[in-house]
């Protein structure tokens, strides 16, 4: 039987503390290729019910871009001056990549 509240699964694991896991939360000694400066950025994880239960909701990047073109991504990007949050920010690059 299928569960009747298909989020509360993801919604009771977003509850637990997380634990480092990027390269520059496990390495942050590491230097930085070309002395690059991170940009702040947001994405989208979005969620679609369907059918056969939920959907991920991903998009892939062009492949004349110049960072990690032709990857799978979640629809997201680099935050700007006239986003008033990282959630303007995932919610804005949504609208424009998906």
């Amino acid at each position: 039987m299928p569960d009747p509240d298909p989020y509360a699964a993801i919604l009771n694991a977003l509850t637990k503390p997380g634990r480092p896991t990027s390269d520059f939360d496990l390495n942050p000694d590491s230097v930085r290729a070309n002395r690059r400066t991170l940009r702040p950025a947001a994405v989208l994880v979005a969620f679609e019910s369907g059918p056969d239960g939920l959907r991920v909701i991903l998009t892939k990047r062009a492949s004349h871009l110049k960072h990690h073109p032709g990857q799978i991504a979640f629809p997201g990007g680099k935050v700007e001056e006239a986003d008033h949050s990282v959630v303007a920010t995932a919610l804005r690059e949504a609208q424009e990549e998906i």
